[in-house]
């Protein structure tokens, strides 16, 4: 199994001692590996310093493999679990899993794969609020405002306005951007259709 190098910081009751560890070598096969960093003093006292070592999936794509060991047989919960993240370059939209069992392709294996995504997106920022209301806020708030969006026929154009109301300290400098979706009722989805950035300064 092909590794690379990484340097690996460590601060040990304050004081910086990376000079004293190796560099780790990590597999450039997508997964995670639980392993530790083993320090040895000078008065024989040892420590192990936890440490996971993660290679993430390409973000323009590609192909990994595991292996699948099989359960217990016995129901309730999954046989096994392998977790492979990546980062979703900004603008992709559509995401395409498939996954293909080795050995004879005529050969009926039964079972259920589960697949499943976990997203981390970015944070709702509650000083800004619109004339439309975010479709996507009452995911996270409960108390999230009523949206009302802005239902154009082809041809027409419309006003969102947007209100900012800062809360931090004056003299604070905030960024950020501000989202244009589309929004379909019928199946709960809509698309980012352009980015605006913005910032200003607390006054």
């Amino acid at each position: 199994m092909s590794k690379r190098l990484i340097p690996v910081r460590v601060i040990l009751n304050g004081a910086d001692i990376t000079n004293q560890v190796a560099k780790i070598g990590v597999s450039h096969e997508p997964g995670d590996l639980a392993t530790a960093v083993q320090l040895n003093g000078s008065k024989g006292k040892q420590l192990a310093v936890p440490l996971v070592l993660r290679t993430k999936l390409p973000s323009w794509g590609g192909s990994f493999a595991g292996t699948l060991t099989g359960g217990n047989g016995r129901g309730g919960g999954p046989a096994q679990t392998n977790v492979y993240r990546f980062d979703v370059p900004r603008g992709q939209h559509d995401l395409g899993i498939d996954v293909t069992l080795a050995g004879d392709p005529n050969q009926v294996i039964n079972g259920t794969a589960n697949i499943g995504l976990v997203a981390h997106t970015q944070l709702f920022d509650p000083a800004v609020t619109s004339s439309t209301g975010n479709a996507w806020l009452g995911t996270v708030r409960a108390n999230a405002p009523a949206v009302t969006p802005l239902v154009l026929q082809p041809g027409q154009s419309g006003t969102i306005s947007v209100t900012v109301t800062p809360t931090a300290p004056k003299g604070t400098k905030v960024s950020g951007l501000l989202y244009l979706d589309d929004y379909n009722q019928f199946a709960n989805a809509g698309d980012s259709l352009k980015a605006f950035p913005y910032s200003y300064t607390v006054g």
